[in-house]
């Protein structure tokens, strides 16, 4: 029966696959590329959970190792579910991309996974080694592949993942205010910038669930989620023209809210449960890169 305890478990586990953790890095100082010069940035990405959120994910993943079953931990998994849905944990590859535009204005577009992200902004140059950068950016969360969603089982147990949830129909979009101030040593040998920064993004598609671990058919559930964050970026960067090397982080306090539907037919007659859950979690994103300039 579609209103079973089991079935209600996994509609809370729906939010789960959000698989975009927090918004893609800043790996760029505040001071602007000149007029027509552009760089390309190569590297990597993570999504990290701190404190109770990561305690609620491992415990969700403790009740639902083998499938959501009857007796399981209801409100443990319902917890931990969200949970994973404000911040997805694990590394994706990170390329980026900047060109410098007249009156100390900027543009960029990069990727990180599955999400791509195009800004741009204003500097206010201060003076030579201190600057201010205001900046907007708008991202996208692109759908993937349902075999590239699954991978090597013990490969998405250490990256969080919950066993049996399918989402490579999940797309969004966001959006992102950051404010940096950055100080650079003669020759940008040295750069370091620090900020605020404010995120918004919104989340929906459909989940294949696999409510009995031992059945091969799964079953669908649609939903939507939408996620706020207030946090700060830090970096820095070394390096001689035109090469250099940054480092960063984006720790983000996050508040989300979601929904999900599940709808099954049964003897000819369609039933559906409803789910709905609200989770607060600290997000944290370290990331490197190379960039070159030409």
């Amino acid at each position: 029966m579609l209103g079973s305890l089991s079935q209600r478990w996994w509609l809370g586990g729906v939010l789960v696959i959000t698989g975009c953790g927090g918004a893609s890095p800043l790996l760029h100082p505040a001071h602007p590329l000149p007029a027509g010069e552009s760089s390309f940035s190569a590297g990597v990405s993570g999504q990290l959970m701190a404190g109770a959120a990561q305690a609620e994910l491992n415990a969700a993943k403790s009740a639902n190792a083998n499938g959501v079953a009857p007796g399981r931990p209801r409100e443990a998994f319902l917890r931990g579910a969200v949970a994973y849905a404000a911040v997805a944990p694990g590394v994706a590859p990170f390329v980026g991309f900047r060109l410098g535009l007249q009156g100390n204005t900027e543009a960029g577009l990069s990727a990180t996974g599955r999400r791509v992200r195009v800004d741009g902004r204003y500097a206010y140059v201060l003076t030579d080694t201190v600057a201010l950068s205001v900046g907007a950016g708008a991202s996208a969360l692109l759908e993937r592949m349902a075999e590239d969603e699954q991978g090597d089982d013990a490969t998405a147990q250490r990256l969080g993942a919950i066993p049996g949830v399918d989402g490579s129909g999940l797309s969004g979009f966001g959006v992102d205010v950051p404010l940096l101030l950055g100080w650079r040593s003669k020759g940008s040998i040295v750069q370091l910038w620090a900020g605020p920064r404010l995120g918004y993004q919104h989340l929906g598609g459909d989940w294949a669930l696999r409510i009995d671990p031992d059945a091969r058919e799964q079953v669908l559930a649609a939903g939507a989620a939408q996620q706020w964050s207030l946090g700060g970026v830090l970096g820095l960067a070394v390096g001689l023209y035109p090469v250099q090397a940054s480092i960063g982080v984006d720790v983000a306090y996050l508040a989300l809210s979601g929904e999900a539907a599940l709808l099954e037919r049964r003897a000819g007659v369609s039933q559906k449960v409803t789910y709905t859950g609200v989770t607060h979690a600290l997000g944290v994103a370290p990331a490197g890169a190379l960039s070159v300039r030409f």
